[in-house]
């Protein structure tokens, strides 16, 4: 006997039945964090979305917390953040600026058309 007609089905390896299917179902399970944390395998039930306040909150604590481990870190921060904000503001002013010239224009061109 060669072993490959004595009718016994071959046993997977221990390793592929731990991994849970092939590629595309790895890639989409979940990375394991909770099944470690003592849960148990069990579904988290998912927390309600934060509110605009509430995620604001977060963020002011969040940066207070960097600000006492790492102060600098939070300057580059907080300049980011203004700098962006400067940012759309310009911007914001430009587009109005650029639509109310369109409008004048406009008006220009029916009155020349006019005469």
């Amino acid at each position: 006997m060669n072993g490959k007609s004595n009718g016994k089905k071959k046993k997977k390896k221990k390793g592929a039945a731990k991994s849970g299917g092939g590629l595309f179902s790895r890639l989409l399970k979940n990375t394991g964090k909770e099944d470690k944390a003592g849960n148990g395998g069990k579904a988290k039930a998912k927390a309600k979305p934060l509110t605009p306040l509430e995620r604001s909150i977060q963020e002011i604590k969040h940066m207070a917390k960097v600000g006492e481990s790492d102060p600098e870190r939070l300057a580059g921060l907080l300049s980011q953040l203004l700098g962006g904000e400067q940012e759309k503001r310009r911007q914001a002013q430009e587009d109005f600026d650029k639509m109310v010239w369109d409008i004048v224009n406009k008006d220009d061109e029916k009155n020349n058309e006019e005469s």
